[in-house]
């Protein structure tokens, strides 16, 4: 019976010498990191930086792409991720997209679309969470949405103002 009080005291205390992200990501300067999943409509890859301005403030920069059925896109991003809790974030950001996809992107498995080829800047928010180890943290953007404020060299007066993030997930590494 004491060895069993012994293994489940041990158990439960492990929990109180592990510690939070907050408290490792106050330790931390530098995170690169990267970046995959459905942004700016698009199946995306992305590698980018984030300097720790503290432990809930971080600054940062990013480059995609993606390239799918005709379509493609690039991006750069600059983001500022505020954690409002241990891991939970909202990370308000401004981008930069060169894009070809088609008209009516909804459509396109129903109808051959013409496409259309823009660059365009834009600003965005979203929230997620990210959980770190000593080195590494694992993280996902649940949603965010995004409006293009600007769009510049267009070949078409159909382009959708709206982008979408869904589920994007992050490896990081940091120290």
């Amino acid at each position: 019976m004491k060895k069993l009080l012994l293994v489940l005291s041990l158990l439960f205390s492990i929990g109180a010498f592990a510690r939070t992200s907050e408290e490792i990501r106050a330790e931390k300067t530098l995170e690169v990191y990267y970046k995959g999943g459905y942004d700016y409509r698009m199946g995306t890859n992305q590698v980018g930086f984030s300097y720790f301005l503290n432990a809930r403030n971080l600054l940062g920069a990013r480059v995609g792409a993606a390239s799918s059925d005709g379509e493609r896109q690039t991006n750069i991003t600059v983001d500022y991720k505020y954690f409002l809790s241990n891991s939970f974030y909202v990370a308000p950001e401004v981008f930069y997209l060169n894009t070809v996809e088609d008209e009516a992107w909804f459509l396109t498995p129903f109808f051959k679309q013409s496409t259309v080829k823009y660059t365009s800047m834009g600003a965005g928010f979203r929230i997620g969470n990210q959980w770190s180890g000593e080195h590494f943290s694992f993280g996902v953007d649940w949603v965010g949405i995004g409006r293009r404020l600007g769009t510049f060299h267009k070949d078409s007066d159909v382009v959708n103002n709206t982008t979408v993030t869904v589920l994007n997930l992050t490896l990081a590494f940091h120290f």
